[in-house]
């Protein structure tokens, strides 16, 4: 894979998507600026959910199932002996390492390596916290060839100059976070655990220029349940370089646009049932209860679910499907 050359930033920055994306991401981050810094119960209430979210849909894309009351257990420091468990708890732990000490982590090879060592620190892998040996080619998660990394050997070099590039680049910090991430997946400098360390680090990276946007609203939930298109944009980057931090502008667009809706609602305060109707008046044909709980991530699932139920019962709504299967749709005369 290509990594992006440094020297095309400047004309890319008069392409007119790449513009437009992040023209309305600052608009946001204007916005939404003085209700974080004021801080709330609810906010903490949110930071609390949303590490939760990001951890559990990592690890749903890696297809491994966690359940939220056995996450909750392990986020609490519960010791296990199973493997999938291991890998989780790892995840956990250099979570928590990233958000806690991240003002103090200088992003060098020995930083990134030592992320990568907690990462695995449950398990007994041989190759935590070293660069692969392995000439492994990058697969989506259909376990497809995308492309093939740098080779093993190139892989120290690669990551020295990555991060020196990271740190001397004065372009928009946004774009420098994403083309970051970017080129160490082009990298590949892990035999496993790529794809979790880059979500580490685009967790670290955008927390360090000042886009908290992760904290409140998951980036990862978002990109599991588009999965395909994620892979899709990283193919894409193939002939185009830049396909892939489109796509991510998008999802952290969409992440902001969220997060507004949701102090929105927290401003003007109104129930639970209210916040549900809102949310449904927003929908289309046919919603399902993660579409709901993607626009009110500050009610519980119970709420939400409670509010469904309501408005099935006054047939506001229609409930089709069962179990994980569910859906809901409007009746005949109203939303078309």
């Amino acid at each position: 894979m290509e990594l992006i050359d440094y020297k095309q930033i400047d004309k890319m920055l008069w392409d007119r998507e790449l513009v437009s994306l992040l023209t309305q991401i600052y608009r946001e981050v204007g916005r939404l600026e003085v209700y974080l810094k004021q801080g709330s119960e609810e906010l903490e209430k949110m930071k609390e959910r949303t590490m939760m979210q990001n951890i559990r849909s990592m690890h749903l894309m890696e297809k491994i199932k966690v359940s939220k009351p056995k996450l909750k257990i392990l986020m609490g420091g519960e010791v296990t002996h199973n493997m999938d468990e291991h890998e989780v708890l790892g995840y956990i732990d250099a979570y928590r390492y990233i958000h806690d000490q991240g003002k103090d982590i200088e992003i060098t090879p020995k930083a990134i390596l030592k992320i990568h060592r907690q990462l695995y620190r449950y398990t007994k892998n041989p190759f935590a916290g070293l660069t692969k040996i392995m000439h492994d080619p990058l697969c989506d998660h259909q376990g497809e060839t995308i492309d093939m990394p740098s080779a093993p050997f190139e892989t120290g070099p690669m990551l020295e100059a990555l991060c020196k590039d990271y740190r001397e680049d004065l372009h928009d910090p946004l774009l420098r976070v994403l083309i970051f991430i970017y080129d160490f997946l082009c990298i590949y400098p892990f035999n496993d655990g790529n794809f979790r360390m880059s979500f580490l680090l685009l967790s670290l990276l955008l927390r360090e220029n000042g886009f908290m946007i992760g904290d409140y609203i998951s980036l990862e939930d978002k990109v599991y349940n588009q999965l395909d298109d994620y892979d899709q944009a990283l193919k894409d980057a193939k002939e185009d370089v830049w396909a892939f931090v489109k796509y991510m502008l998008g999802i952290i667009l969409s992440a902001y646009q969220d997060l507004e809706h949701a102090l929105a609602f927290m401003s003007s305060k109104p129930s639970a049932l209210e916040m549900v109707k809102e949310a449904i008046s927003k929908q289309e044909k046919q919603f399902t209860k993660q579409d709901i709980r993607d626009l009110c991530p500050t009610l519980s699932v119970s709420s939400i679910e409670g509010g469904l139920r309501h408005c099935v019962a006054s047939g506001e709504i229609i409930r089709q499907g069962n179990g994980k299967k569910t859906y809901y749709t409007f009746p005949l005369n109203e939303n078309g």
